[in-house]
């Protein structure tokens, strides 16, 4: 079943995708507290990404979901931070966070395991998925469940 919770993402910190209604990526970004960022982008809708101030604007109406991965070295601030340019890397999304390079990140950048780590990271699957309650989910919703009655009328005749 789809969830619809907020309070099913963790308040660590972690890596985002945020996925379009055609399953690409549209956006990463990297946040200290995942459920407060995400809640920000969605809910409260004053991230720059969301309100147009960035360059780039995110439509919060049309992300179909959201995907986190976690990993117990996240709460190291650069370790974080060079794990979203890897997962810029990876997942490559129309819109990006920040992902400079800096002084603190070049050398986690430059290590050979850790950037195999973080990719295995982010091919696999995520540690949690959210869902928000756009229109749009929840029409797919009504359609979904639409489709399951039919199909259990139909068994139901035969």
């Amino acid at each position: 079943m789809i969830d619809f919770s907020l309070s099913s993402i963790p308040r660590t910190a972690g890596i985002y995708a945020m996925y379009d209604r055609s399953g690409g990526v549209a956006y990463v970004g990297l946040s200290a507290n995942l459920r407060g960022r995400i809640e920000q982008h969605i809910m409260r809708r004053d991230s720059s990404v969301a309100t147009g101030v960035s360059a780039t604007v995110l439509n919060p109406d049309k992300v179909k979901r959201i995907c986190w991965w976690l990993n117990s070295r996240f709460s190291d601030k650069a370790y974080l931070e060079a794990a979203e340019v890897v997962a810029f890397k990876v997942l490559d999304p129309s819109l990006r966070s920040r992902g400079k390079v800096t002084n603190r990140t070049q050398p986690f950048l430059e290590d050979q395991a850790f950037c195999d780590e973080m990719e295995c990271l982010f091919r696999d699957e995520p540690s949690g998925v959210f869902h928000p309650k756009t229109l749009d989910n929840l029409v797919d919703l009504v359609l979904e469940l639409y489709d399951r009655v039919s199909e259990l009328e139909k068994q139901r005749k035969t």
